[in-house]
């Protein structure tokens, strides 16, 4: 092991050979440039991907008002609210009763619009890059 770390090898060879290559004059503006863009193109789907989870969460919305006034889910929760004694006298049957009239695949699809827009906003309130930050220019 010992005669590893006091002999020189080709690979110490050619790294002695080699010569600092300084940086492209532009590096640094290519490099701004291309994550600006970034950060504009991320901000761009981020708006889109936010008005169309809107609107599609809006008719979604629309469609589970609809299914849950023609199930009855409406009507059983009127009736719970309106006659408490009831409810509390028998809260697991209403309970059984109503997952059966709620709409479950329309509600996860509106849950996941309501994520789809909490996630489309993170996405579209990217911030920009700054040219300047902390007197990094040389």
């Amino acid at each position: 092991m010992d005669q590893y770390l006091h002999e020189i090898d080709d690979v110490d060879v050619a790294f002695a050979r080699l010569e600092r290559v300084p940086p492209p004059a532009n590096l640094r503006a290519r490099v701004l440039a291309v994550a600006a863009a970034r950060a504009r193109a991320r901000r761009r789907a981020g708006y889109t991907l936010i008005a169309v989870a809107v609107v599609l969460a809006t008719a979604l919305s629309f469609l589970l008002g609809q299914q849950l006034r023609v199930s009855g889910a409406l009507e059983l929760a009127n009736l719970a609210l309106d006659d408490l004694d009831l409810f509390f006298a028998a809260p697991s049957e209403f309970a059984l009763a109503l997952g059966e009239l709620v709409p479950w695949a329309l509600l996860a699809l509106v849950a996941g619009c309501l994520g789809a827009i909490v996630w489309a906003t993170r996405l579209a309130l990217t911030p920009g890059v700054r040219l300047s930050a902390r007197g990094t220019e040389r």
